[in-house]
């Protein structure tokens, strides 16, 4: 292959640039579907990501995706905010079941909050990159909007 010719390169889409065309054989609405189905792909793993970082690193990990990415798609944000949620209302049942224990009480919501903390963020990031928006049903009340 000579660098010099672009037809010899295999790629219609760089040769026609190169020529100065833009007669890529493709209509524009195929080319804008294909950038809308990278984005929601992109939104869908970046959902997935807060819910792992809920397994992972805690609140930490969807503050982060809620921060970096939240600004760029509201279903990021949805799902990030959720996780978010989740795992605040987690670390407060943590904290009464640490506060609890010295009654034996605690001692029986320790694991239960276990279990709690492993389903419910896997659940999560399955719907979430499913496309589907998660709502955990432990957030009776949402702390982040």
């Amino acid at each position: 292959m000579k660098a010099d010719n672009p037809t010899n390169s295999g790629n219609r889409l760089t040769a026609t640039l190169l020529r100065g065309k833009l007669s890529t054989g493709v209509d524009e609405g195929e080319i804008h579907d294909r950038c809308t189905t990278a984005d929601r792909r992109n939104d869908r793993q970046w959902s997935m990501f807060a819910w792992i970082g809920v397994l992972v690193l805690g609140f930490v990990g969807p503050l982060i995706v809620m921060l970096t990415k939240g600004n760029e798609s509201a279903s990021v944000r949805a799902n990030a905010v959720e996780a978010l949620n989740f795992s605040i209302i987690l670390a407060i049942g943590w904290l009464i079941a640490i506060v609890l224990s010295v009654v034996i009480i605690g001692l029986l919501l320790i694991p239960v909050l276990f279990v709690l903390q492993i389903v419910f963020p896997i659940l999560g990031a399955v719907k979430t990159n499913q496309g589907e928006m998660y709502q955990c049903p432990l957030n009776f009340f949402r702390i982040v909007k």
